[in-house]
């Protein structure tokens, strides 16, 4: 363990817990919150010849480390599953998500998540999507990165550099795919991903 001894506790966290920081940052003699009341769910599909099941595991909030220099607190569970050898080679997959902990979404709704996600035709849409992997109405990747290319937009660095270059990059990845697989592959690959960017409000360079 990494805390000293008088940091230690016997049971785990709840993950809703006050908390009170006294004299640690420069600007804020006082922090006060609560940890964010939500919990991981962690489920693996375990194979064993042809047999296939879904697991959820009990993940544990073992450890809270506060750093108020940064106004941030790290969260850390641990989950276990029995494995069939050291190597786990029976677990064909993970899924992981968080959701409120008084709003639990039952595991039925994982294992949909999962099915969606390896749809041979949709699979790669649902990739781009998070939202049914996070509790409602907590920012996604998506929303956090539209705030920071506006905060990129009123900094000073070139914006439309970046964006130069990443579509260059995707030109790029257009060439190799209609060279290696083919013009129907590489025009049906470029539409799916250009629908999944658009219904997953992932914003584009203009």
């Amino acid at each position: 363990c990494i805390a000293s001894a008088d940091q230690w506790q016997a049971a785990d966290f709840v993950g809703d817990e006050s908390v009170e920081i006294v004299h640690m940052h420069p600007d804020h003699p006082q922090l006060q919150f609560r940890l964010p009341a939500i919990r991981p769910v962690v489920l693996a599909r375990m194979q064993r010849g042809e047999d296939a099941k879904d697991r959820l595991g009990e993940p544990r909030l073992t450890t809270v480390w506060l750093l108020p220099n940064q106004l941030r607190a790290v969260l850390v569970w641990h989950a276990m599953f029995e494995v069939a050898d050291e190597f786990a080679a029976d677990v064909a997959l993970l899924c992981a998500g968080f959701e409120w902990q008084d709003r639990p979404k039952g595991p039925a709704h994982y294992v949909k998540a999962i099915s969606e996600r390896l749809d041979p035709e949709h699979g790669a849409e649902k990739l781009l999507d998070d939202h049914e992997l996070l509790p409602e109405g907590l920012a996604t990747p998506n929303e956090l990165v539209e705030h920071f290319r506006e905060s990129l937009g009123n900094s000073g660095v070139d914006v439309t550099r970046i964006n130069d270059q990443l579509a260059e990059a995707e030109q790029k990845v257009d060439a190799a795919m209609l060279k290696h697989y083919g013009a129907e592959f590489a025009n049906a690959s470029r539409s799916a991903v250009s629908t999944a960017i658009n219904r997953a409000g992932i914003p584009r360079p203009p």
